[in-house]
């Protein structure tokens, strides 16, 4: 049940932050969809309209053997397209993990959090606040392929290992 309670605290913290994540991947999703759509229109329109002009297999068969050959072109470019997006997302974001702890012991709540944000190539940031009864301090530490640029704190540690354990 405390599992449930926590998750659902995490989730009333960072309401917004999970609100805007889910219209950006709404909008994300809805261009994909068109240019797929494009796309697989681009590919049928010639098969379709040779298919449909002409009962002539002496005519028909060869605007057909050519209108194949263009979508073969047509399929190599995607194919490429897709290679190269597979290659540009390794510099999106791609691990996450916050964790919230007390940094001091006359500070309750778990206000303190280290939050570690890498991408595909696992490189990043870990953003660490810790939060007192008359300040809070804030401060970065860069992560380049896994291995940060000084020694984390236990709590960052903790972080950046959850994230490199799942994506985002």
């Amino acid at each position: 049940m405390e599992h449930w309670q926590r998750a659902l605290d995490f989730i009333g913290n960072y309401q917004i932050v999970i609100a805007a994540a889910g219209a950006l991947f709404g909008i994300v999703a809805f261009i994909f969809a068109v240019n797929t759509r494009s796309g697989v229109r681009t590919l049928t329109r010639p098969l379709k309209s040779y298919a449909d002009s002409s009962i002539d297999p002496a005519r028909s068969v060869p605007a057909m053997a050519k209108a194949l050959e263009r979508n073969q072109l047509q399929m190599e470019g995607l194919i490429h397209g897709v290679e190269e997006l597979r290659e540009r997302s390794l510099s999106f974001l791609q691990h996450k993990s916050l964790v919230r702890y007390d940094a001091f012991e006359d500070i309750g709540g778990q206000q303190s959090y280290s939050l570690c944000l890498l991408d595909g190539n696992k490189d990043g940031v870990i953003l660490t606040y810790l939060t007192g009864r008359n300040s809070t301090r804030s401060y970065t530490v860069s992560v380049r392929s896994g291995v940060a640029s000084r020694q984390l704190s236990e709590e960052e540690s903790r972080a950046m290992d959850e994230a490199l354990e799942r994506r985002a």
